[in-house]
C-alpha cells in the first residue's frame, strides 16, 4: 500500500532503474572527452535496450565510424581500416595542439545542447566541427614539416596515416552522412532507389573530392546485412 506521500508523486517521476540510467548518462556526457576512447566507443549499452549516449567524441567519429577496426596491424596501414586505438592520439592532438580552443568550445556547446535535449543542435555542432577539423588536419599534414609536428603527438606512422584518412572523411562528412541516411543498418536488400542515391553521392564526390570516391562503396558494404548484396555496388548502371 503506497504511503500518502507516494500517492501524490506525479506520473512523470522516473522509476529507480530509469533514474540510475539518467544519472549515468549525465555523467558520461559531462566527462566524455576525458574517458578512455575504448570505453566511449566500445562499451555495451548500460541496460538492455538503452540507446548509446551521444557524446562530443562519439559524434566526432561518426563520419568514419564504419571503418573503425580493432585489428592489430602494427604499423601496416590498410586503406579503409582505421584503428580504434588511433582515436585517442588524434583527439589529444586536436584538443591539445592543433585546435585546443575550438575543440573545447565544441565540447562545451555539444554538452549544453545535450543537457537541453536539443539533438538537432548536437548534430549541427558536430557538423561544424567536422568541417573545421577536416580542413585543419589536412592542412597540418600537407607537408613534411607539419607531419613532423604531428608525429610528436601521434607517435606512430600508422596513427599518422589513420589521421590522414580521418581528415579526408571529415572533409567530406556531408556526403558520408548522406550515405548513412540512405543505408540505415542493417540493410537487407540494396534497392534500385538506394543504388541511385549512392551513385548520386559518388558522382558528387567525383567533382568535390575524387580521392574520397572509393569510400562510398567501402562504407556501403559495412552496412549490408548480406555480403551478396555488395556485388550490386559494382554492377554496371542499367
Amino acid at each position: 500500500m503506497p504511503s500518502p506521500h507516494q500517492s501524490r508523486l506525479p506520473n512523470s517521476f522516473l522509476a529507480p532503474e530509469q533514474l540510475d540510467l539518467g544519472v549515468a548518462r549525465a555523467i558520461e556526457v559531462a566527462a566524455a572527452e576525458e574517458f578512455r576512447h575504448d570505453m566511449i566507443l566500445q562499451r555495451a549499452a548500460l541496460r538492455p535496450g538503452s540507446e548509446r549516449t551521444p557524446t562530443p567524441l562519439r559524434f566526432f567519429c561518426l563520419p568514419f565510424e564504419d571503418l573503425l577496426t580493432v585489428d592489430r596491424l602494427g604499423d601496416v596501414k590498410q586503406k579503409g581500416c582505421i584503428a580504434r586505438d588511433s582515436i585517442a592520439p588524434v583527439w589529444i592532438w586536436l584538443s591539445g595542439t592543433l585546435l585546443p580552443r575550438e575543440t573545447k568550445s565544441y565540447c562545451h556547446r555539444f554538452k549544453a545542447a545535450m543537457a537541453a535535449a536539443d539533438h538537432a543542435q548536437c548534430k549541427a555542432h558536430a557538423a561544424a566541427f567536422w568541417a573545421l577539423t577536416g580542413q585543419a588536419m589536412r592542412a597540418a599534414l600537407a607537408d613534411e614539416a607539419g607531419r613532423n609536428t604531428a608525429r610528436r603527438t601521434l607517435k606512430r606512422e600508422r596513427i599518422l596515416a589513420d589521421a590522414e584518412e580521418v581528415a579526408l572523411l571529415l572533409s567530406v562528412a556531408p556526403s558520408i552522412m548522406a550515405i548513412h541516411d540512405v543505408l540505415v543498418r542493417p540493410v537487407p536488400v540494396l534497392t534500385d532507389e538506394m543504388l541511385h542515391s549512392l551513385r548520386a553521392i559518388r558522382d558528387g564526390l567525383s567533382v568535390l573530392e575524387p580521392e574520397a570516391v572509393p569510400y562510398v562503396a567501402m562504407i556501403a558494404m559495412t552496412r549490408l546485412a548480406s555480403p551478396g548484396e555488395a556485388s550490386k555496388l559494382t554492377a554496371p548502371v542499367g
